[in-house]
């Protein structure tokens, strides 16, 4: 019986035009290896993150899985997160404690592995895959590679029957990558755990693999053992067949009855026995280097450390680079290639030793997404180059292959469609000097092919572009000259031949299929000439990418008419003097006595009465009905959230007053969990329908920790803070029950760095009931998501909803037996003038916060929460 076996699978991102998966169908064996291949955007991290049931994407999904026999959907959240691992791309990200033993035993922990077992499934798995010495190093001290390892290794110490991994030698050295995947491949040999592994190098991975699977625009183009799937590839001059390993692509350049090689060893036995039946041609000899210029980038003697205390990354670091040249820096992780690019860039200054540039310079990051600043990427262009030309703009989203996809969020396309857009805003700034930074990454082997005649085309205009990169076989088929770095320092730099043909370790699967056979071959091109065969031609520019995944488009408004305009500047003005009178009175003592308010203090209710009347008039004349439809249809589970947190807000009520009559004032802490408890209930109802998964819950705790942090950060200024701000937004985008807990949560949390008191149920309550109706009036219609309304009803919640339930509240608290009307409004007419304050600093906080923030949420509503 098949381990996995996905029938008919389909995936369809929300609000997407077209399905990311459509129809896909296989199994795997247990002990199985394959590899997962395909074209950029073809759906291979979407297909592996819905076989991790914890890590899949929102969406709507169709067709069947079985994992072990029984249908995913249903299986054991814990048997799901024991038996199904997973290794993404980057090392980093998934190391969540800070020494390596830690790590090892951190996912037996969360699921209750007993103490004595995790030690020795921790020393086992250290010994199996040979990471002892660095048992009680600290993870951030690791290398790539080493972290990688320790992702691969964390995962096996569960056990799974299933490992799923999505690039993940992305990052790492080609001798790092070299010995992640032989981990790998003893892992899946020798412990007997089905491996599908998703790829873009396929050099050192397809050896390894028993199988292939590829896909093309969602669906499965072929699977099958590797070197059938090769021979079709390759038969049908597929553009993917440019990603195949280096023996694969010169079997099929020449017609042979030798059996098809997929490895380097493979690949000499197979040229071989080619050459002795046929003559090896020489290679063409290569122009004569161009007359040297002047150097458009030259670093001397460099030498550069973080710290005082800290090793040199850069000591004696001398470069040359020419205009028009296409110069490749190699190097382990570690070895300080992307400093020194950031040094050669200008954004770090050199301590000894000296840079000079010649022309402008732009810098791609490793990490493209730091050079995004708009919503879509369309604005993200303009925003590179406002004085661009049209045309120039249209010809280079041609070239980097982004038609279709400009009116994405930036943050929403998949890792090279993000590497094209950053390449695409540095070219649009015409730079003299380009300095890149792994920017091949991401890409699929056909859009390589583009890049390297983009690149091509920019030394034909005189830009001298310096690379930093892992990609050996791209470095060797392009560029003009490549170096190696090596303890802060060049330790080699050639022409691009020389310096491939010069290595044993740190050069390419064609250099060691060679070696002794073909002198001075170095690519697979220089193999085919030398044999007489004919390699496919590069993949022409396919045409517009499909369809993108947008988010509702905001409608535009219809204007008001003038009468309502000049009633509302009427109503404004008429406040402003009734706030102005109210103030006027700066003695409050004399608003209040023993038996409640003065005549004094009648008066000043009267103008604050007036104040707030004429304020909600003119918010009644400025409102708009919202003709937006809503992100997601209401379903019985939305009906369901809504009726319970009326139910919580309900219940909060009798709470509150039921814990001061029988609790008193030291009771605090009884009613303030009891608070809490109640609003919880809308998680402990949904149950009923769904079960929220844990990154519902992670999106709400970061949304209570920023709201925390913003209280405390604005502590020396007294109810001048974000809070009641971030709580409608939230309440805005994510509805009632989530605007309600992130609002008491945050209350209760927060009091633990202002003081816990008896005044903390009370708190919660009020700033939950402000996210709730932020909520409640937004699902009707009557609150819209902009930047004024939202700001009028911040500063009208702070005074009538908070103050409202913290002004009699403290007249509970603290009234004793002279409670009264009167010292409740005693209470109120004391506490406006800080109620005032509070509804300043939220219409300021929703003003400067909202747009961007409401952005921010609404994407991960989409992306991340469920809505069903």
């Amino acid at each position: 019986m098949a381990l996995l076996e996905v029938r008919q699978l389909s995936f369809t991102y929300p609000n997407a035009a077209s399905p990311a998966l459509g129809g896909v169908s296989f199994a795997v064996e247990p002990g199985a290896f394959w590899a997962l291949c395909g074209p950029s955007g073809s759906g291979k991290s979407t297909l592996l993150r819905l076989l991790k049931p914890g890590l899949a994407p929102n969406g709507e999904t169709g067709g069947t899985v079985r994992f072990d026999g029984e249908d995913l959907q249903s299986l054991d959240r814990r048997r799901a997160a024991a038996e199904i691992g997973f290794v993404g791309q980057n090392p980093a990200a998934q190391l969540v404690t800070d020494k390596v033993w830690h790590e090892l035993v951190f996912g037996m922990e969360s699921l209750g592995v007993p103490q004595a077992e995790m030690r020795r499934r921790a020393a086992e798995t250290a010994a199996f895959f040979g990471i002892e010495p660095l048992f009680h190093r600290r993870t951030d001290a690791l290398s790539g590679g080493q972290m990688q390892l320790l992702n691969l290794a964390a995962v096996m110490t569960l056990r799974p029957k299933l490992l799923l991994l999505d690039e993940p030698t992305a990052q790492l050295d080609p001798i790092a990558a070299e010995e992640f995947l032989l981990a790998l491949q003893k892992t899946a040999r020798e412990l007997g755990t089905a491996v599908l592994l998703c790829e873009h190098r396929l050099e050192h991975v397809l050896p390894l693999c028993g199988g292939m699977l590829v896909l093309e625009e969602g669906r499965v183009l072929c699977g099958g053992d590797v070197p059938s799937v090769g021979a079709f590839l390759l038969a049908s001059e597929h553009p993917f067949s440019l990603a195949l390993p280096t023996a694969m692509r010169v079997h099929g350049s020449v017609r042979t009855d030798l059996p098809c090689p997929v490895s380097v060893q493979q690949g000499r036995d197979f040229l071989r026995a080619y050459l002795a039946d046929h003559a090896a041609e020489p290679l063409p000899v290569l122009p004569p280097p161009a007359e040297e210029k002047a150097a458009a980038l030259e670093a001397k003697e460099v030498f550069f450390r973080y710290a005082k205390d800290a090793a040199p990354v850069l000591h004696d670091f001398s470069l040359a680079a020419f205009p028009g040249e296409l110069l490749c820096v190699l190097g382990g992780n570690g070895a300080g290639k992307t400093t020194a690019l950031r040094v050669l860039a200008g954004q770090l200054s050199p301590q000894q030793g000296r840079v000079r540039r010649a022309g402008t310079a732009a810098f791609l990051p490793q990490d493209p997404t730091l050079l995004f600043l708009k919503n879509n990427l369309s604005a993200d262009l303009k925003a590179a180059a406002p004085d661009a030309d049209e045309k120039d703009v249209e010809r280079i989203v041609a070239l980097c292959r982004l038609q279709g996809l400009l009116e994405r969020h930036p943050f929403d396309l998949s890792g090279g469609e993000q590497q094209r857009a950053a390449l695409a805003k540095l070219l649009l700034t015409k730079p003299d000097i380009l300095l890149l930074d792994e920017p091949t990454k991401g890409f699929d082997a056909a859009f390589k092919a583009e890049f390297a005649a983009l690149l091509l085309e920019l030394r034909a205009q005189g830009v001298c572009i310096v690379m930093v990169s892992h990609d050996v076989e791209f470095c060797a088929a392009h560029a003009d000259r490549c170096a190696l770095l090596f303890d802060g320092a060049l330790a080699a730099q050639a022409p691009t031949r020389a310096f491939f043909g010069g290595n044993r370790f740190y050069t390419t699967a064609a250099s060691r299929m060679a070696y002794g056979l073909l002198p001075d071959a170095v690519t697979a091109k220089d193999i085919v000439a030398q044999i007489g065969g004919r390699l496919p031609k590069a993949p022409a520019a396919p045409g517009p990418a499909p369809a993108p995944q947008t988010m509702p488009q905001k409608q535009p408004d219809k204007p008001l008419p003038l009468w309502r305009k000049a009633c509302a500047a009427l109503c404004g003005c008429g406040a402003l003097g009734a706030l102005i009178a109210a103030l006027r009175q700066g003695d409050l003592q004399a608003l209040t006595d023993a038996q409640g308010v003065t005549a004094a203090g009648a008066n000043q209710l009267w103008f604050y009465a007036v104040f707030f009347a004429l304020l909600f008039a003119a918010a009644l004349l400025l409102r708009r009905k919202t003709e937006q439809p809503p992100c997601f249809p209401k379903s019985k589970s939305s009906k369901r959230a809504g009726l319970a947190a009326a139910l919580v807000v309900l219940l909060s009520v009798p709470t509150l007053f039921l814990g001061v009559r029988f609790f008193g004032s030291r009771g605090f802490y009884q009613v303030a969990l009891l608070l809490l408890f109640e609003a919880m209930l809308p998680f402990f109802l949904h149950f009923e329908g769904r079960r929220p998964p844990a990154r519902e819950l992670v999106v709400l705790a970061s949304l209570c920790a920023l709201n925390v942090a913003g209280r405390a950060a604005f502590f020396m200024l007294p109810q001048f803070k974000p809070v009641l701000a971030v709580t409608v937004i939230v309440g805005v985008v994510l509805g009632a029950e989530r605007g309600f807990l992130v609002g008491a949560v945050t209350m209760l949390v927060s009091n633990v760095l202002f003081a816990q008191g008896p005044w903390t149920p009370w708190q919660m309550f009020a700033m939950g009931l402000v996210g709730a109706l932020a909520g409640w009036l937004t699902q009707l219609g009557v609150l819209r998501k902009r930047r004024l309304p939202l700001a009028v009803f911040g500063a009208l919640a702070a005074v009538l909803v908070y103050g409202g339930v913290l002004n009699p509240a403290s007249a509970l608290l603290w009234g004793g037996e002279a409670l009264s009307a009167g010292v409740i409004l005693s209470y109120y007419v004391t506490g406006l003038p800080m109620d005032l304050v509070h509804a300043a600093a939220s219409f300021f906080f929703l003003w400067v916060l909202s747009e961007p923030l409401i952005e921010q949420l609404e994407r991960v509503k989409v992306k991340l929460l469920d809505t069903r």
